[in-house]
């Protein structure tokens, strides 16, 4: 697959916010306690942290002493972070990881949530599915793009950029991909946000 077939990228305002998060932030996401995020994390040897932006993230986690995991990101943005071995460049659809060469990914706001038509979003899922080895685990938190249609927030449709909705459900594409729903939560008073862990069978 070339790398120009690709759909392009919309770049949401709110993605700045994202991109500047430490682990403080990245719990806050998903809704956990940062205590249970460094479990999570400490149940795999590697991690890859989709949409990694400026690295803050990644940063912390490789300075912790209570995370054992190593952890690698990806983002589309070339001025990842000053430390180069902590992320590479590169696109969702297309990841320059081996075959199950992850134990695990995390991602807040950077999987799925760019994909602007329900090919892009197989192609992403597709991609997980190959890079994440088999009892891999996946958490991600989404958000639909258009918080204030509460009936399309509750059904977890995704949003266009041009607002209109299409059908396709992440967590269903997910599971069409080899995928097993582990726990959800909701969280977000003025942002409706949903968390989800899977599993690669």
């Amino acid at each position: 697959m070339n790398i120009s077939t690709l759909p392009e990228v919309s770049v949401m305002k709110e993605h700045n916010m994202v991109r500047t998060r430490g682990i403080e932030g990245y719990s806050e996401a998903f809704g956990l306690e940062t205590a249970g995020l460094i479990k999570w994390l400490n149940k795999f040897e590697r991690v890859g942290d989709i949409g990694s932006g400026k690295g803050n993230f990644l940063e912390e986690v490789r300075e912790s002493k209570e995370i054992n995991a190593q952890i690698v990101g990806i983002d589309i943005v070339a001025e990842k972070n000053e430390k180069k071995d902590l992320a590479v460049q590169g696109r969702i659809e297309q990841m320059p990881f081996k075959n199950d060469s992850l134990d695990a990914v995390v991602s807040s706001h950077g999987a799925f949530y760019y994909a602007e038509n329900e090919n892009a979003l197989e192609m992403q899922a597709k991609e997980m599915s190959r890079v994440i080895r088999k009892d891999g685990e996946l958490l991600i938190v989404l958000s639909p793009k258009d918080e204030k249609n509460v009936l399309k927030a509750k059904a977890f449709s995704l949003i266009r950029s041009d607002g209109t909705s299409f059908d396709a459900n992440v967590i269903d594409v997910l599971r069409k991909n080899g995928f097993k729903e582990l726990a959800r939560k909701v969280s977000g008073e003025n942002e409706y946000r949903l968390a989800v862990i899977l599993k690669k069978e």
